[in-house]
């Protein structure tokens, strides 16, 4: 665990994408004010492009893709994946973060970027179906590991919940993605 939330400070602070030390926002738990911490703010700030990117590889399935089972995958993950975003934006928006992607251009683990997805879409049928398996499963398994991080080393308990809930969610969409093997 300590690994993982190492890796996520390292990820943020690299990609110079890390908030000041200072409070996000707060607000009341339990009669005991929560705050809103800068590992908070990061994990927001990464999960909701790693979705929207995701989103776009999941929309090229149904028109490359000539295997049942993966479309049928691609378009319930596709529907997971928006509603996430949606839990994701709105506490984006408690946070008062704005929508900015301050990881826009960047090269990361897990986050497809413009060049990979024309990469993937130039492709169809077995060739398609190993590239895209390949692209979800780097982004479940950094999702999921930024989300453990979040877990551990969050300040807000609404974001350490969500968090809780991704890494949930990602175990059992890597579980799914493994039995089309």
């Amino acid at each position: 665990m300590r690994a993982a939330t190492l890796c996520l400070a390292l990820i943020l602070l690299t990609a110079g994408c890390a908030e000041p030390a200072t409070q996000v926002a707060a607000q009341h738990h339990h009669g005991v004010a929560a705050t809103f911490s800068a590992t908070d703010a990061g994990w927001l700030q990464l999960m909701i492009p790693m979705d929207e990117q995701a989103l776009k590889l999941l929309a090229l399935v149904p028109s490359r893709s000539k295997n049942p089972a993966l479309v049928a995958l691609a378009a319930a993950l596709a529907t997971a994946h928006r509603a996430e975003l949606g839990r994701l934006r709105d506490l984006r928006t408690r946070m008062a973060l704005g929508d900015t992607n301050p990881h826009e251009g960047h090269t990361m683990p897990g986050m497809l970027n413009a060049d990979g997805l024309q990469t993937v879409a130039r492709n169809s049928g077995p060739a398609f179906d190993a590239l895209f398996r390949t692209h979800l499963k780097a982004h479940l398994d950094q999702s999921a590991q930024v989300s453990r991080s979040e877990e551990t080393a969050g300040g807000h308990p609404s974001a350490r919940t969500l968090a809780a809930a991704l890494t949930k969610s990602r175990a059992d969409q890597l579980t799914a993605l493994g039995r089309l093997d």
